[in-house]
C-alpha cells in the first residue's frame, strides 16, 4: 500500500493539488527556511491556514494529535 500511495504522490508532485507549505506558519515564525516546509495536498494547506503543524492536528480531533505525535516520535 505504501508504494502505491508513494507513487500516487509522485504522480502529482508537479501539479497543482500539491504545494510546499511552511510547517510554522511564515506570517508569524517569519522562517522561509528549508527545515520548516514541507509537502502537502493544496485543500490541506488551505484547511491549516494560519495554524501551525501541531495546532492543525489538534483541532482534527484526539484521535489525529495523538497519531501526530506517534508519527513525529517514530522520525526521530
Amino acid at each position: 500500500y505504501l508504494i502505491l500511495f508513494g507513487f500516487y504522490i509522485l504522480s502529482k508532485l508537479f501539479s497543482p493539488e500539491i504545494e510546499i507549505e511552511h510547517i510554522s506558519p511564515y506570517s508569524w515564525s517569519l522562517d522561509d527556511s528549508f527545515t520548516n516546509k514541507t509537502l502537502t495536498f493544496h485543500y490541506i494547506n488551505k484547511e491549516k491556514a494560519n495554524k501551525s503543524a501541531y495546532e492543525y492536528m489538534k483541532s482534527k480531533g484526539e484521535t489525529a494529535l495523538k497519531e501526530y505525535k506517534s508519527r513525529i516520535k517514530s522520525n526521530n
